[in-house]
């Protein structure tokens, strides 16, 4: 399921891969955007073919495949032996086992939504700004509709499908509303719960840990009471939170995104990550990587996990660093640049997905890399990596601010 499952923390599992794990890559037949999905020894994946690929997860065998009609970019969820995917306008409902559908339901335009599953629902952004859940034999159990988008201050309000992916945690569903609104509806009736704007994108999505909601906005982290939606704090940034979804472990949240101060009156191509205490909202240290980062990190075993975006004219990097103070522990470039007439390559938007101690990252050139997690061996060839000795400074990470907390 999308950041590691219906919470949406991105918490991953041991960064010690099991024996005999050899790194491996697959080729889709089209652009990786979305994340891949572990689960039951299969890896998931979503292509802009508009395909999902099954893989087993250390070998990266092939399976089977599911076609639909139009490109898929989000990541799919799995349960009790069900995978269920957004695409071409439906919810799918696939065999685990065997690649066949079980059912569509109809939803009409939504993104990039991740359905999440929890308590015989299915919940899943929709077209005309909506959210519904659909139960597990394909039956619409309800629909919620939220304000559209207004362009301009004063402009009427536009009607699109909601691309925020829904988050799941004791009995009330959580998503960011077309308006810039997050909203909280009650996961079995749909009934509104409450709302609260923080003027965020419905391309991000919110994570939710000991009764606090974290959601990124253009310039913002916000902290909501998961019960009432009321503001618990906000720290404000020079950082636009676009895509990426916090990803929170034990006391520390972390988020990354596009730094959006000029440079030279252009646009900077930097990204920021930063580390923040889950009760104060103090900051305890932030990285600025070359360039932008649109996925989200994923967090364990005091690694944080992080993919920045690169472009089709230079490369990305994936890169851990420790989650207690920031330091880089490695870094491999990634140059995803497509040979001519392949796809497009326009940046990293999958973010890594750690299991057993393999980590796997979509490409924009079709490739799903597995390498071991704890040292990334084998996404790239070996003279491109780098691992970065205790006390000396990173180079593709760049460090600007640091502080620890006593």
């Amino acid at each position: 399921m999308y950041r590691g499952g219906p919470d949406r923390c991105g918490v991953t599992g041991s960064a010690a891969a099991a024996d005999g794990f050899v790194p491996w890559r697959f080729k889709a037949t089209g652009p990786i955007k979305g994340s891949p999905a572990v689960a039951g020894g299969v890896a998931y994946v979503c292509s802009l073919d508009g395909v999902l690929y099954a893989l087993d997860a250390m070998t990266g065998r092939f399976r089977w495949r599911y076609q639909t009609r139009t490109g898929l970019d989000s990541t799919p969820a799995v349960a009790d032996e069900v995978v269920y995917i957004g695409g071409d306008g439906h919810l799918h409902a696939i065999d685990a086992r065997t690649g066949r559908r079980r059912w569509r339901f109809p939803i009409g335009d939504s993104l990039a939504s991740s359905p999440a599953v929890a308590d015989g629902l299915i919940y899943v952004g929709a077209g005309d700004c909506r959210m519904v859940a659909v139960d597990t034999s394909g039956t619409l159990r309800w629909e919620f509709t939220t304000d559209g988008f207004s362009i301009l201050p004063g402009s009427p309000p536009q009607l699109r499908g909601t691309g925020s992916s829904p988050a799941f945690d004791q009995g009330t569903v959580y998503f960011v509303g077309v308006d810039g609104c997050v909203y909280a509806l009650a996961a079995s009736t749909g009934k509104l719960r409450w709302s609260t704007p923080v003027g965020g994108s419905d391309r991000s999505s919110v994570a939710i840990h000991g009764g606090t909601l974290f959601v990124g906005a253009p310039g913002s982290l916000f902290a909501l009471d998961a019960g009432s939606g009321e503001e618990r704090w906000v720290q404000h940034v020079a950082t636009t939170f676009d895509y990426a979804v916090p990803a929170v472990a034990d006391d520390t949240v972390y988020i990354a995104g596009r730094h959006s101060q000029l440079q030279n009156g252009t646009p900077s191509t930097e990204g920021d990550v930063y580390a923040f205490d889950t009760t104060t909202g103090r900051r305890r240290w932030q990285v600025t990587t070359a360039s932008w980062i649109e996925a989200s990190p994923a967090v364990g075993g005091g690694l944080l996990y992080l993919a920045t975006r690169g472009s089709s004219t230079g490369p990305a990097v994936l890169a851990i660093l420790d989650a207690t103070t920031g330091e880089l522990r490695w870094e491999r470039q990634a140059d995803f640049r497509s040979a001519p007439g392949a796809w497009p390559a326009d940046g990293i938007r999958s973010s890594p997905a750690v299991a057993n101690g393999v980590l796997y990252l979509g490409y924009p050139n079709g490739y799903l890399y597995a390498c071991r997690a704890e040292i990334g061996a084998g996404i790239v060839p070996p003279d491109r990596s780098r691992r970065v000795p205790s006390g000396k400074e990173p180079g593709i990470l760049r460090r600007i601010r640091r502080r620890l907390l006593g």
